[in-house]
């Protein structure tokens, strides 16, 4: 059976999508890498990458009705 276990990559973009703040995202990845750059730019790639995502999907919320 495979391994299922998030490794820190996963584990630290999981937490920072769900803080709302841009700014506290970022945060709170330069401290959850802990200096580490590399991993730090890989998170911040992956978020850059699915806020594009979250940009471009349009909106489907129905109209209210009159």
């Amino acid at each position: 059976m495979p391994d299922t276990t998030p490794t820190p990559l996963e584990e630290i973009f999981l937490s920072a999508v769900t803080r709302s703040e841009r700014s506290a995202r970022l945060a709170y990845v330069g401290q959850a890498c802990g200096g580490d750059t590399d991993l730090q730019e890989r998170v911040e790639r992956l978020l850059s990458a699915h806020q594009s995502s979250v940009d471009a999907t349009p909106d489907l919320t129905p109209a209210p009705l009159p």
